[in-house]
């Protein structure tokens, strides 16, 4: 179970929906999608290893957007970790480009 910070993070936002794809009931592919003033926003994106490279992640996105259009989105935006190269070539074929980069901090050891 996810911390009650994180659920709110993931389900705060409405209409929110999850996509996913399962095989002999192990999930091997998640998608989040919310759509927020004409935006759908894919969040969390993710592949098991054993599953890449088969087109999950690009069924998920094109799930998503089909039903944000029913929800008013025109736009859409993600976000992928910059060192994840086979995500960014994936979504690079899908038609988005990259807007900006950022970086993450943490505490020193």
């Amino acid at each position: 179970m996810l911390p009650g910070a994180a659920m709110h993070l993931l389900t705060g936002v409405r209409p929110v929906v999850f996509a996913e794809c399962r095989r002999d009931d192990e999930l091997v592919c998640r998608a989040r999608g919310s759509v927020t003033d004409g935006w759908l926003g894919l969040i969390g994106i993710e592949t098991a290893a054993s599953a890449q490279r088969q087109g999950l992640a690009t069924a998920a996105v094109g799930r998503l957007a089909r039903w944000a259009l029913d929800h008013g989105a025109t736009d859409a935006f993600l976000q992928v970790d910059h060192v994840n190269t086979g995500a960014q070539r994936v979504y690079h074929r899908l038609g988005f480009r990259t807007h900006h980069t950022y970086e993450r901090y943490a505490p020193a050891d």
